[in-house]
């Protein structure tokens, strides 16, 4: 053979192994559960089980030549339980797994003598493992000095002072003004989506006004199949972006309190990038955000708006999915759990009696435990 062709063939063979090695999407799952088995490792020395998991949550993702997931968990400890020393353990545990570290220790107090600690596990700079406990001594942060590397510095493991906010919004207001008084007693931020071209959308907007509530206007847009009649001037996908806008003009007028938007139904018109973009360059010029229902995973929502650049949030739970008080509650519960994991979280109920006397009960409670209430628009800001 010539030697020129041998040469070619050793050069398409060399480089054909380095642009695998250089170009292949590397997956980190593995080192991911690695990092899990060894903190779990750690925590089971302080008698914390699986039994005491109240969330988990697996989310994969991709970046650049990266492949991996993010585990989130919450937990509470049967008894009080006193951390000192834990990031320490951690930090060793963690030598195992090649290049994961604990980015940062932080503690909310809910007042009384217990708190909540939370604590990140990272690998080149993604979080990989996210570990919020419940029922934390607040002694420790105080009697000790523990310090964790971050970025080759010494920072100390002390309070961040983050306290989980939540946003319930409820929607499809302004058929009837029979639970408007109600929402008063609920005690917290409250944020109403009022349909627009109702019997009494403006109306609901002149009661949330008085009496301080937040309001959206609850935009109909057209959903996956026939679902029966559907709301005056719904927009849809074969409308021409003229005809949206003027929908949108019309809604505005009547729903005229609005400082946000959110899709009632929309399973078909928010997997729409052309139409969602359309609605959003409309919402930007009037400084509107945009709520985000998620009545379907193939939502183009968030991309969209990132694109026209407007805030948007999407959806955490749907609390009444179900008009079974027992249910609310555990939705409610499911809120929360999120809401610690996350640091804040966004539920959806209605305009029902039932849901409305579930908040009654159980939002006292869930404030206790240390969670603040607050309009969605302060979430939605947070995000910007």
């Amino acid at each position: 053979m010539d030697k020129r062709l041998i040469l070619f063939a050793v050069f398409i063979a060399a480089f054909s192994v380095f642009a695998l090695s250089r170009f292949r999407t590397r997956d980190i799952s593995r080192d991911v559960t690695r990092a899990e088995e060894a903190v779990f490792s750690v925590l089971r020395t302080h008698d914390i089980t699986d039994a005491d998991i109240l969330f988990r949550e697996e989310k994969e993702w991709k970046r650049g030549g990266t492949r991996g997931k993010t585990l989130t968990y919450v937990l509470k400890a049967d008894g009080a339980f006193a951390v000192s020393g834990l990031p320490e353990q951690i930090k060793k545990a963690l030598r195992k797994v090649k290049g994961a570290h604990c980015d940062g220790i932080s503690y909310h107090s809910d007042g009384a003598k217990t708190g909540t600690a939370r604590f990140d596990i990272t690998r080149r700079h993604e979080v990989i493992l996210s570990v919020t406990i419940k029922n934390v001594l607040a002694s420790w942060i105080g009697s000790r000095k523990a310090e964790i590397r971050r970025a080759d510095k010494r920072i100390p493991a002390v309070p961040d002072g983050r306290t989980p906010v939540v946003a319930l919004v409820l929607d499809d207001f302004g058929y009837t003004k029979k639970n408007l008084d109600a929402l008063k007693e609920v005690g917290v931020p409250l944020t109403i989506a009022v349909l627009p071209g109702v019997p009494y959308s403006g109306a609901v907007c002149s009661f949330a006004e008085k009496n301080g509530l937040e309001v959206i206007l609850h935009l109909p847009m057209e959903p996956e199949g026939k679902t029966g009649s559907l709301e005056k001037d719904t927009i849809s996908g074969d409308m021409e972006d003229a005809d949206v806008k003027e929908i949108l003009g019309n809604a505005f007028r009547s729903v005229y309190a609005a400082v946000g938007v959110s899709n009632h139904m929309g399973s078909k018109a928010t997997k729409d990038p052309r139409l969602m973009t359309v609605v959003f360059e409309d919402l930007k010029e009037r400084g509107m955000f945009f709520l985000d229902s998620f009545t379907t995973q193939e939502s183009a929502c968030a991309q969209a708006a990132q694109r026209v650049g407007i805030p948007c949030a999407e959806r955490d739970v749907f609390i009444d999915n179900r008009l079974e008080p027992e249910y609310i509650k555990r939705q409610m519960e499911e809120l929360e759990r999120i809401a610690f994991a996350r640091g804040s979280a966004v539920a959806i109920g209605h305009d029902r009696g039932v849901t409305i006397d579930v908040l009654r009960a159980v939002v006292p409670k869930m404030k206790e435990n240390g969670l603040r209430f607050v309009a969605l628009s302060e979430i939605i800001e947070g995000k910007r």
